[in-house]
């Protein structure tokens, strides 16, 4: 695993195109625990219902801005998956968003954080988020090996399991604790990149002699 991640004394680089305007989350995925203990107890016994709430509080209660996964995972997806603007969540979000978080918790917990996209994670933080997607993959192996093996099968996928929900709820908290704490994004778009104001230049007639 830690081939795969920066070491402890590198800083993470920044997203693409927000170099010089990346800063660190106010707290990173592993003194979350400490650090907003409540929230992250709280996201663990029910993740997806932590999820659901986070992402609400992100849009600042207005779900005419929700989008599933706030289209952060469009370019992941194919013509026969869901894609953003196209799941009839202006009808009615709030059942799409409760959906989105019971269903696809991972995905949908990962596009909440990624509003932040000129926040810098730390090193502790991809090492948790790589570690996290590879439990995923795990319970399936786990879920196939149970049909042989119950016993092993089952004790190994409620492991993963719960150290998933761990992640998950140091997740909730570290957002949480960036909108209490930090500065919350003034506007939630879709896509990886918040848009950008572009100012016109002021036309300039030519002096007449």
């Amino acid at each position: 695993m830690s081939f795969l991640c920066p070491l402890p004394n590198e800083a993470a680089p920044p997203p693409i195109g927000l170099q010089s305007a990346a800063v660190p989350f106010k707290t990173s995925l592993c003194r979350a625990p400490c650090e907003n203990f409540c929230c992250c107890c709280i996201s663990f016994c029910c993740l997806p219902c932590a999820t659901c709430v986070i992402r609400k509080r992100l849009l600042n209660q207005d779900m005419t801005q929700y989008r599933c996964c706030q289209g952060h995972l469009d370019r992941h997806s194919c013509n026969c998956c869901c894609k953003a603007g196209h799941c009839n969540e202006t009808s009615c979000p709030s059942c799409c968003l409760c959906l989105e978080s019971f269903c696809c918790t991972s995905c949908s917990l990962s596009s909440s954080r990624m509003a932040f996209g000129q926040i810098q994670p730390d090193a502790c933080d991809y090492r948790l988020i790589i570690a996290s997607n590879v439990t995923q993959v795990l319970v399936i192996v786990a879920i196939v090996v149970e049909l042989g093996f119950p016993g092993v099968g089952s004790m190994a996928r409620n492991i993963l399991e719960v150290f998933f929900s761990i992640v998950g709820g140091c997740i909730v908290a570290q957002i949480d604790k960036e909108l209490r704490e930090g500065q919350p994004p003034s506007t939630v778009t879709v896509g990886a990149v918040a848009a950008q104001t572009v100012t016109a230049m002021p036309i300039v007639e030519p002096m007449k002699r």
